[in-house]
């Protein structure tokens, strides 16, 4: 089943991340404070705290390393989980972060805050996904490198990159699902820290991080399905 088969979806299609690079979006995400104050985001209240405050039990669940930029806001959530996979093996899918998620929406407290950070479409982008997910073809193969980013494999690029999707979209599905089976009120935002680049126009710019900016780097996709 695709997360668009789901009722209660809403998409939002002009939006935009504060930056395209994960270290200083995600702060920000979870923050009030604009891009142009980007030291305060390290210091004022963020999201996770105020769900505290209200009475929210937090989890914060990770497929990525633990990162300085977020350690604050991890160490005052109350619960947290992490794959322990590295970035550069094949077989850290985010599929992962089901299991423990299903364990912390079990302990029915009645009311939850859980973060997902997920490794989504980061490079290497054919071993974010299992090989069931691997529809569009030819891709890079798991063995791909970065001599392979040149504009001349463009085609395999694409393709690995959109099998990414089609496995977030399996994901987030999942993550509906789960909170479907809870029968309470409930709520799921899925959003991007930042894009992608992928020779998209005349620069030939690929893959994120670097400070030209783009369309393809900025607009990112946020989605919300309610119970």
């Amino acid at each position: 089943r695709r997360s668009s088969d789901l009722a209660n979806i809403v998409s939002f299609p002009h939006m935009y991340s504060q930056a395209g690079t994960t270290e200083n979006s995600v702060p920000h995400m979870l923050s009030r404070v604009p891009v142009t104050r980007h030291e305060a985001v390290h210091t004022e209240k963020t999201l996770p705290e105020a769900f505290q405050e209200a009475g929210y039990e937090s989890a914060w669940l990770t497929n990525q390393t633990r990162a300085f930029y977020l350690q604050r806001v991890v160490d005052a959530m109350d619960g947290y989980f992490a794959t322990g996979k590295d970035m550069s093996v094949t077989n850290n899918y985010d599929e992962l972060l089901l299991e423990p998620l299903a364990e912390v929406l079990s302990e029915k407290n009645s009311k939850q805050l859980v973060v997902l950070h997920t490794m989504g479409s980061h490079w290497k982008y054919d071993t974010r996904y299992p090989s069931a997910f691997g529809q569009f073809t030819p891709s890079l193969g798991e063995e791909s490198s970065l001599a392979m980013l040149k504009p001349d494999n463009r085609e395999r690029i694409m393709n690995a990159y959109d099998n990414t999707i089609l496995y977030t979209d399996f994901f987030l599905d999942s993550v509906c699902a789960l909170a479907q089976q809870q029968h309470i009120p409930a709520l799921v935002m899925y959003m991007s820290d930042h894009g992608e680049n992928l020779f998209d126009d005349d620069r030939k710019l690929i893959l994120h991080g670097n400070y030209s900016v783009s369309k393809w780097l900025f607009h990112v996709p946020f989605i919300v399905w309610y119970s």
